[in-house]
């Protein structure tokens, strides 16, 4: 049986494959090529992201298997964030020629998208007691903010506070754009 760990582990090699193929193309001549390209693999990837945060909420909740709901799925994916949805972003940053936001485009979608399904199956289960932990990557370029919440565990719908006041629901759902941007961190949850 696979583990969170081991999904998150083939989330992150897709991630990292994903980025690579961009380096790979990013001269190419088309732009408008290029980024239909882009867009089309990194929405497949948001689509894997989703599901795998889908399937580990369920999994850890003893939900019986069941379709998805495509529907939030596309809320979730498609969501704005400061105006700008994920495609937005693809499309100014090369049309810029700046590769180095896409791959960070590419890893906090990614990121979000899987926290987000976590977050909205468990919601939707209607189980009740069920807590959430901050989780994350354990390495030096964790940010203090998130040091600070590393191992809190919160019910549910409760958030999450850094040491300088700001909250959130879920990594990369903080007010402050800093606490956003670049965000590696997980949420996993339990029934108490």
């Amino acid at each position: 049986m696979a583990t969170e760990f081991d999904e998150l582990n083939v989330l992150e090699k897709n991630v990292d494959a994903f980025v690579e193929n961009v380096e790979s193309i990013a001269n190419e001549p088309n732009r408008a090529m290029m980024r239909d390209e882009i867009e089309d693999d990194l929405e497949d990837l948001l689509i894997m992201a989703y599901a795998m945060g889908n399937d580990y909420a369920k999994r850890v909740l003893g939900i019986e298997d069941e379709q998805a709901d495509i529907s939030k799925m596309r809320d979730i994916i498609d969501e704005p964030i400061d105006g700008k949805t994920w495609k937005d972003r693809i499309r100014e940053h090369v049309d810029d020629g700046d590769f180095g936001l896409i791959k960070t485009v590419i890893q906090s979608e990614t990121d979000r998208v899987y926290n987000e399904a976590v977050q909205q199956t468990a919601e939707d289960s209607g189980i009740p007691n069920i807590y959430k932990t901050w989780v994350t990557m354990h390495d030096d370029r964790v940010r203090d903010t998130h040091d600070y919440i590393e191992g809190v565990s919160v019910p549910l719908n409760s958030r999450f506070y850094t040491l300088g006041g700001d909250s959130a629901l879920r990594p990369m759902g903080f007010s402050d754009a800093r606490n956003n941007c670049g965000c590696r961190c997980k949420i996993r949850i339990t029934r108490k």
